[in-house]
């Protein structure tokens, strides 16, 4: 743990005795874990002042001063410093984008704003100052300085680019893509621009020029590093080559690999320490998935530590959350923690592997893993595919999952667990089936569903989906309503192709448990491609509701497959669209066939070794042991791990 006390003594000794640097260090040292600490920022302003770097010296008397206003010392050191200097508009922004480089976004945001009580007609430093409050996630304070922006100039493309992804950020789609395509108009060789437009564009069902859309996309990936980010690139392509060369661009581009090498130290622990880092330990879909796994952990030879990138509220009078906290033997909050002071927090607790939740997901601190958190770090769950990276060393699947001629394009080495690569929370109660009339669904007709995200549904499945309701006269189609510019859209196209509206119902968003019971008023799960449904594929299958899936190449084309396969429902598995249709039209005019498929499936959901949270649990500590002796054996070039029942 930290000593706060320890560290204040030793800054104000080594200030004491004039040793300069050592208390520049431990003062920016302690602001990593505090940045408020009172001490540390004084001594740092004092030193600032008394060797003449006024500028640096007033950030840190200007905070002390905004948290203590009333404290004589520092309002006269802060006056004094203020009154003394010249302060050019340009110094100030030197400053500022020195300190945003670093991603020191307070300091930032304080030479910044100084630079534009000196002339406040900057645009760029507008768009620099929402820049850094999008980065604290101050989505509407942002959207004020980036309007701002656009007020004073209005051709930059920047400030267009970025209130649209602060737009995005707030859930609000429609203004995101007018200022996302305003941006584009202006440039479209903006970093990450094209990918991030393709991906608003399948959130809201919107295909206009689609197929010209994805080759430009796909053409300028070939030739460029920046085009599109990993995750958004799930839904446009199957292709594992491709999504690899994706993640390998963003890893390398933004998150290289530490040139410093930390020697960990060979372990003493008496018990084998996991760290789970994620920040989705809350009504999450990561968290639904892991939670048993960290319950049923064997405290006889792990321990297991919980370090979260989103604040976590251990007053919680929330059952799940509350559950969810108390599976970690340890669980630390590490947000206000900057990088460098999280870094080595975690390397003081002395992990020997480190789970990353989050992969390319948002608000993952894939810094971190850069540096080197454990000796071991693992890929697992939040991001369907390969990070991409050489710090990364194992990624958690099964043969299904990724099968050996495709493991060429994983950056990892690849952990086969013998049946499933999920893990699932197998205390999930589903409770009594909802009425149809209280969702508006008809009592008489096949109902077939589907409740993956918007994104994931591309122009060739939702024509797949066409077909089928045009084969099987007596069925509709039930969707999550996901934004209200998708519904509108999802009802274009269906009504382009002659079919009644009344055949395409949408669902509102609910909780969790009322969420699962919606399952078994579905015939058929209609599961998406190339981005299977992940953990919708397994709550609806443990809800008894049998889906019908396309394998194709990559992690996230082949996750349903997966779950179908430990299911012992391979027969639902189909490797094109042509052969997905038939087969969904045959299920619905035939259902006699889906009832087979639900005894099957109630069949292994209570007696099948993959529905087995206890055996599964064993088979993945099997193989963090496995990882845990291949360097604790000190092996250099890590070898793929296959665990057997």
């Amino acid at each position: 743990m930290i000593n706060k006390l320890e560290l204040e003594k030793n800054i104000i000794y080594s200030f004491n005795n004039n040793q300069i640097e050592s208390s520049i260090f431990r003062c920016e040292h302690l602001l990593g874990f505090d940045p408020n600490n009172i001490i540390a920022n004084e001594v740092l302003g004092l030193i600032y002042a008394m060797n003449g770097k006024y500028l640096s010296a007033l950030y840190y008397f200007d905070k002390l001063f905004s948290l203590l206003p009333n404290e004589k010392r520092i309002s006269n050191n802060y006056f004094l410093v203020k009154n003394n200097i010249k302060i050019s508009k340009e110094s100030c922004n030197e400053k500022g984008e020195i300190f945003f480089k670093l991603q020191k976004i307070e300091e930032a945001l304080f030479y910044f704003r100084l630079s534009l009580e000196i002339d406040n007609n900057q645009p760029n430093i507008y768009n620099n100052l929402g820049l850094c409050l999008f980065l604290q996630k101050k989505y509407s304070d942002a959207l004020i300085y980036f309007k701002k922006s656009l007020y004073i100039k209005s051709n930059q493309y920047e400030a267009y680019y970025n209130t649209g992804l602060c737009y995005l950020e707030i859930n609000n789609k429609f203004e995101a893509i007018n200022y996302i395509k305003k941006a584009y108009f202006l440039n479209a060789n903006i970093d990450h621009l094209l990918g991030n437009l393709s991906f608003l564009n399948n959130s809201i069902a919107d295909w206009s020029n689609y197929d010209s859309f994805c080759h430009s996309l796909f053409e300028r990936v070939n030739t460029h590093n920046n085009v599109i980010q990993p995750f958004n690139c799930l839904s446009l392509t199957d292709s594992v080559q491709l999504q690899h060369k994706i993640s390998n661009d963003w890893t390398s581009l933004r998150f290289p690999e530490s040139v410093r090498s930390f020697l960990f130290p060979v372990s003493s622990n008496h018990k084998i320490r996991i760290g789970y880092f994620s920040s989705d330990f809350k009504h999450h879909p990561v968290s639904y998935l892991i939670i048993q796994l960290l319950e049923l952990a064997n405290r006889n030879k792990f321990e297991i530590f919980g370090f979260s990138f989103s604040t976590i509220d251990t007053n919680s009078s929330d059952a799940f959350l509350n559950r969810l906290y108390k599976s970690f033997d340890f669980l630390f909050d590490l947000t206000t923690y900057s990088n460098s002071a999280a870094l080595e927090f975690v390397r003081n607790q002395k992990i020997d592997i480190a789970i990353d939740l989050n992969g390319h997901t948002q608000e993952a601190r894939t810094a971190l893993f850069a540096e080197r958190l454990a000796p071991i770090q693992i890929n697992y769950l939040g991001f369907p595919g390969t990070m991409g990276s050489k710090y990364h060393d194992f990624i958690i699947a099964d043969p299904q999952l990724i099968p050996p001629e495709y493991s060429q394009f994983y950056s990892e080495k690849i952990i086969y667990l013998p049946h499933l690569f999920q893990v699932f929370d197998a205390k999930r109660v589903i409770g009594n089936k909802p009425s149809k009339n209280s969702l508006n669904l008809p009592d008489d007709k096949f109902i077939f569903g589907c409740f993956n995200n918007t994104y994931k549904i591309t122009p060739k499945i939702f024509t797949s989906w066409i077909k089928i309701l045009k084969e099987v006269n007596n069925s509709i189609l039930w969707l999550l309503q996901d934004n209200q510019l998708a519904t509108d859209n999802l009802k274009k196209e269906f009504n382009k192709h002659g079919l009644d509206l009344n055949r395409l119902i949408f669902t509102t968003r609910t909780n969790y448990e009322e969420y699962l019971e919606r399952y078994q008023l579905m015939n058929l799960f209609l599961d998406t491609f190339p981005f299977n449904g992940g953990t919708t594929a397994n709550d609806c299958l443990w809800s008894g509701t049998p889906l019908i899936t396309i394998a194709g190449q990559s992690y996230g084309s082949r996750m349903a497959s997966s779950l179908l396969k430990a299911s012992n429902l391979t027969d639902l598995i189909t490797y094109s669209m042509e052969e997905y249709t038939c087969k969904a039209i045959d299920l619905g005019n035939n259902p006699e066939k889906i009832a087979i498929y639900k005894k099957q499936l109630k069949e292994q959901l209570e007696n099948g070794p993959s529905w087995n949270m206890i055996n599964q649990t064993r088979y993945i500590e099997k193989a963090y042991q496995n990882a845990y002796e291949q360097i604790k054996q000190g092996q250099k070039n890590l070898e793929n791990i296959i665990i057997h029942e």
